[in-house]
């Protein structure tokens, strides 16, 4: 089974952003990589932003029957978010809804309805392919490697193609732990590449119940110096220059960072100053979710079952589970206690002022502040595209 090099995917991962401009985008179609026929590739088009506001249809990617070194191979690339359709892709990312994708998994509604309108496309391009027996690459950075995330998910799932690989750069989170188990099953974690840079606000989001592939979160970790608001940690070419000379088993999969239980509670327990321009800050809270959510029974059964439909009952829907925590008591661990931390927790990196008692601690108060962390995370992720897309 062919595997990309990590320059080669994030090369395709850069080169697919041209999907907009037809002159570059035919100089990018003629890498080696992919087949010279014309008849073998795909253009993608795809419908972005709400029905009503800032609706856009424009290219999204690229479908390619492989070339030189990969002759048995089929190419599905996806852009990031542009600037360029006056940011209809970022109604779409703000559309933190549940949606089920065609083998039932709950994914992102707004990344789902991107990929949705591209699957006539590609079915069209799939059926050009006969005789086909080697591997599909699913690749993307940004958006377009949550989008990618799906694809791969409905390839194997749906086309029930054995040879399926995925690459991704700085996604955020496509989908619910089902979804992540079940392509992490399907593909096998081997072959999936997600690589993230330690302060890039991207991966980030959104926040918990949505989580990454493969499951538990094992991605290609790079470390990085740059602020979560300086934009340049989120950026292709620095991913790029990144992995440039060096083999997937140089790029070290990472377990996630500040899961463990003592670890949490020290930080909800401390005095430490809480810095909104840390990522580490924000890796801190959504962990600090998942723990009081675990000591929840049956959380993830709720949320996931609870037919969520956009932002409000995500919110909602924590906050009456935080709600119910803050009175629970088992074994050793007060729910009130580590709920009241928490939210103190978010309202000081929100920069809210921090007077809230357990009295205060109603679930109105509670929804509010997750609703509050919610768009503050997409915010610090979306300055940072957008000012990648101005340059």
């Amino acid at each position: 089974m062919n595997r990309l090099s990590p320059l080669t995917a994030a090369e395709l991962a850069q080169g697919v952003y041209d999907v907009q401009d037809d002159m570059q985008l035919k100089l990018f179609m003629m890498r080696p990589e992919f087949a010279s026929d014309n008849s073998s590739k795909q253009h993608l088009e795809a419908n972005v932003g709400g029905h009503l506001i800032r609706h856009a249809v424009d290219g999204f990617g690229v479908c390619a029957a492989g070339g030189q070194g990969y002759e048995n191979d089929l190419f599905l690339m996806f852009r990031g978010s542009t600037s360029a359709n006056n940011g209809a892709d970022w109604v779409s990312n703000f559309k933190i809804g549940l949606g089920f994708t065609s083998a039932g998994r709950p994914a992102h509604l707004g990344f789902l309805n991107i990929f949705r309108s591209m699957t006539d496309d590609i079915e069209s391009f799939l059926s050009r392919q006969t005789g086909f027996t080697g591997t599909v690459h699913c690749i993307g950075h940004s958006l377009g490697g949550a989008v990618a995330s799906l694809a791969a998910e409905w390839i194997r799932s749906t086309k029930n193609f054995a040879n399926v690989k995925l690459y991704t750069f700085g996604a955020p989170k496509p989908g619910m732990s089902l979804f992540s188990s079940a392509i992490t099953s399907g593909l096998g974690t081997e072959s999936i590449h997600r690589v993230y840079n330690a302060t890039d606000p991207v991966p980030m989001i959104p926040l918990f119940p949505f989580v990454h592939p493969p499951h538990r979160d094992y991605g290609h970790f790079i470390s990085s110096s740059q602020s979560i608001l300086s934009a340049e940690a989120h950026d292709m070419g620095l991913y790029k220059n990144k992995v440039e000379g060096l083999d997937w088993p140089d790029l070290k999969r990472m377990p996630p960072q500040f899961t463990t239980e003592n670890a949490i509670e020290e930080w909800l327990s401390s005095n430490i100053k809480v810095d909104p321009n840390s990522s580490r800050t924000w890796e801190w809270l959504n962990e600090a979710l998942i723990y009081i959510l675990k000591k929840t029974l049956n959380f993830s059964l709720t949320v996931a079952q609870s037919g969520i439909v956009g932002l409000v009952t995500v919110a909602d829907k924590l906050a009456w589970i935080l709600a119910g925590a803050k009175d629970m008591i088992i074994g050793a661990w007060e729910g009130s206690k580590w709920v009241l931390r928490f939210i103190r927790r978010a309202m000081e990196a929100l920069g809210m002022a921090v007077t809230v008692s357990l009295k205060d601690l109603t679930q109105t108060l509670i929804r509010n502040v997750i609703e509050r962390l919610m768009r503050r995370t997409l915010e610090v992720a979306r300055r940072a595209v957008q000012i990648i897309s101005r340059d």
